[in-house]
């Protein structure tokens, strides 16, 4: 699955359990093999 992306925070939880967050201003995520991947025309670490 291919889709693109707005603008925006996104979020990862990892197996643990932990959580990272980054700001990122549009692209493509795509998901494959159970694997999420993220193109983003730019990001960054959000705040919060």
């Amino acid at each position: 699955m291919v889709t693109a992306l707005v603008s925006g925070t996104l979020k990862a939880r990892h197996a643990g359990g932990r959580e990272e967050r980054w700001q990122a201003d549009g692209g493509f995520f795509e998901v494959s093999d159970n694997r999420a991947t993220v193109l983003a025309n730019a990001a960054g670490v959000a705040a919060g």
